[in-house]
């Protein structure tokens, strides 16, 4: 897939995707928003396209939206005034095509029978714009956090401790019965190829922890290995998101600590 990238706030979100991964304790009402009360379950399956990451960027995108659009003086709006909203900017930037808000207000047939709230939420929640602005936005964050491996590693830490918290609970998901095991750990599957090769041009196809060269060119005897940062069998998911690039020996030895680990070693691009 080609990305349009145009960046706009996407900086932003990824400055505040950092700070709640980080100090997960302070946000952790929020977070129980997203995977909290059998949530979790929801987000179990064999390494979809739509990551699990995807999933939580998408969360946060529009939980910062909606708290925008809290700070409108909806009791005092001017629908006659010539300004733009923040997300009609957000529209403007990006060159979706939408429709003002003043104007869906002008449609409606009486103003003094409109709660201006209500009809802002019901002229942006249900619009196709809506969507392609969070798509977008989504896409262009993924893009640059996924690039990130010891972020993703602090990410799919916390959804493997979700899971295992609520590991009691997978009795009443009786449908996810092809994906976990009794004990509520994700099934090992079969890592599908584009999956590969997204971790391979990321970790530019070499060993993230000892720097190997595993592209077959130097050394054929030099195989590539696909990690689960954290694994399986500490209820780490089955998403791209949770993998790295490692050499045979780098693989055995994380498999013996039995901890998630990776490198924050990049290469650079000259």
């Amino acid at each position: 897939m080609q990305l349009n990238a145009r960046f706009y706030e996407t900086y932003y979100f990824c400055n505040v995707i950092n700070n709640v991964l980080n100090d997960s304790f302070t946000y952790a009402v929020e977070l129980n928003d997203f995977y909290g009360d059998g949530r979790v379950f929801s987000l179990i399956d064999k390494f979809p396209k739509q990551s699990v990451f995807h999933s939580f960027i998408t969360f946060v995108v529009e939980t910062i939206y909606s708290e925008n659009s809290n700070k409108i003086d909806f009791d005092n709006f001017d629908y006659r005034s010539s300004g733009l909203l923040p997300i009609e900017k957000a529209f403007e930037y990006h060159g979706i095509k939408y429709q003002l808000f003043k104007e869906h207000l002008k449609e409606l047939c009486s103003l003094k029978d409109v709660f201006i709230e209500d009809a802002y939420y019901d002229w942006l929640l249900a619009s196709q714009y809506y969507e392609d602005l969070i798509t977008q936005t989504v896409e262009e964050v993924f893009y640059l956090l996924f690039l990130n491996r010891e972020l993703l590693l602090n990410f799919n830490q916390i959804m493997a401790d979700s899971l295992e918290m609520q590991a009691s609970d997978v009795s009443v998901h009786v449908h996810l019965n092809d994906l976990l095991t009794t004990r509520c750990k994700n099934k090992r599957c079969h890592i599908p190829q584009w999956a590969k090769r997204a971790v391979y041009f990321r970790d530019r196809g070499r060993c993230v922890l000892c720097d190997k060269d595993l592209s077959g060119k130097l050394n054929i005897n030099n195989l590539e290995n696909y990690d689960h940062m954290v694994a399986l069998a500490n209820y780490g998911f089955n998403d791209v998101t949770n993998l790295q690039l490692l050499c045979k020996e780098c693989n055995q030895n994380t498999k013996s600590a039995g901890v998630g680990s990776t490198s924050n070693s990049y290469q650079g691009w000259y």
